[in-house]
């Protein structure tokens, strides 16, 4: 494998006028919004030609890519989607290979205004090359696809949730952050500029800000705290920068979505101060969890900020749309956290009623024997006055009966009588 990082840059196609580079190569930035394309020329030796399929692999550049080996062009240039976060990977038949110096012309075309860039390039046998691309690829693009289906998914049964369960405006927060996270993850897995680049870039920056604000928002609920100010401002400022955004040059677009990315990160740094301060609100396994998953979301994000400003940090590799999963896993957590702690305190009560259901059968128990036993002495007292007064009345009836009999036999014995 041979890796190109000698080039020289040229006026035009036929690269009469050359300036020598090296790879990395970054053209400056420049207020200008228009599509432009830098040709590049590099050169390498192929000694002893064998008929193995061989492949050249771009692992970054911006935004479009158009190859030519040797005169024969091997990848025309493709200006319908921004290709910046997808590596290139472009097969070299041995036919077009020749012994000793071969020629790769390279034009790389996009907008001064976010500059343009080439890395170096891999040259050599297409099997060597091939788990390298597949790595950058799967965990570039397709990575944010991915996570773009299951974004979209939990937005709308977040939504659906909230639907149904109105009082829950967390649900509904977690829906719109999904939903605003989704432009985001578009722009870096399909590279679109749907309403052109102005207007795209806008809907890119203000979605990015608004779903700072919706995770915000919904921590807020989490810890149970007021209406923050922070919030109030960058509702303000939003609403401001909406509004300046219809009224910015297109050349200078990039600074207006500068002040927007720093105010969104600005406010992220603010809710995890704020999130540091309340922390004794949640269990400390929630805190470590939710506290880890927003720095590391906010090192991202600005990381994001510094790669995009300037590309010559040193690492070529966008991260951001990683975001999306760190806050989509703090979030789930959250959810599951809660629903645990409610599922606790429902075993509490339950077994708190079960004690408290026990405690009163027994006292029931106790009173219906009390009760009884009342009811029972009640029914011998009745009992036994009903036999005393039978006993009365039969008595009473005998004697009468005896005086009676007495009298009318004309019995005088004054004993008996």
């Amino acid at each position: 494998t041979t890796l190109l990082t000698e080039a020289v840059v040229c006026s035009d196609p036929s690269c009469a006028a050359r300036k020598p580079v090296t790879l990395p190569y970054f053209e400056p930035k420049a207020p200008d919004d228009k599509l432009r394309a830098i040709n590049l020329r590099l050169s390498f030796d192929y000694a002893n030609p064998v008929m193995e399929l061989q492949a050249l692999y771009f692992p970054k550049y911006a935004d479009h890519l158009g190859v030519t080996l040797n005169g024969a062009v091997l990848r025309a240039v493709d200006t319908r989607f921004r290709q910046w976060t997808t590596p290139a990977f472009i097969d070299v038949p041995p036919a077009l290979l020749i012994e000793g110096s071969n020629t790769l012309d390279v034009v790389i075309e996009g907008r001064p205004l976010e500059g343009l860039e080439l890395f170096p390039i891999y040259f050599g046998p297409r099997e060597a090359l091939l788990p390298s691309y597949n790595t950058r690829k799967t965990m570039g693009p397709t990575f944010a696809r991915f996570t773009l289906v299951c974004t979209f998914v939990l937005g709308v049964m977040y939504l659906m949730i909230w639907y149904y369960r109105r009082q829950d405006k967390q649900y509904l927060l977690l829906g719109l952050s999904s939903l605003s996270t989704c432009v985001v993850l578009l722009h870096f897995g399909y590279g679109v500029l749907w309403g052109g680049y102005k207007y795209w870039t806008g809907f890119l920056h203000l979605s990015i800000a608004f779903y700072v604000l919706f995770n915000c928002k919904f921590f807020r609920y989490t810890l149970n705290l007021e209406k923050l100010l922070i919030e109030r401002l960058i509702v303000i400022y939003l609403a401001v920068a909406a509004i300046v955004h219809g009224f910015v040059p297109s050349s200078h677009i990039q600074v207006w979505a500068l002040a927007v990315d720093l105010v969104a990160g600005i406010t992220a740094v603010v809710a995890l101060v704020v999130f540091w301060n309340h922390r004794s609100r949640v269990s400390r396994v929630d805190f470590r969890v939710m506290f880890g998953c927003l720095m590391a979301a906010t090192v991202l994000g600005f990381s994001e900020i510094v790669l995009v400003q300037s590309p010559e940090v040193g690492w070529s590799f966008h991260m951001f749309h990683f975001v999306p999963v760190c806050m989509s896993l703090l979030c789930l957590w959250v959810i599951v956290s809660q629903l645990v702690q409610s599922l606790w305190r429902y075993e509490a009560l339950t077994l708190s009623l079960k004690d408290t259901l026990a405690e009163k059968t027994v006292k029931l128990e106790e009173s219906f024997a009390r009760i009884a036993e009342v009811e029972r002495r009640e029914a011998i007292d009745v009992e036994r006055n009903r036999i005393m007064l039978d006993l009365h009345d039969g008595i009473g009836g005998q004697l009468v009966s005896t005086l009676a009999y007495m009298e009318s036999t004309g019995n005088t014995d004054t004993t008996l009588k």
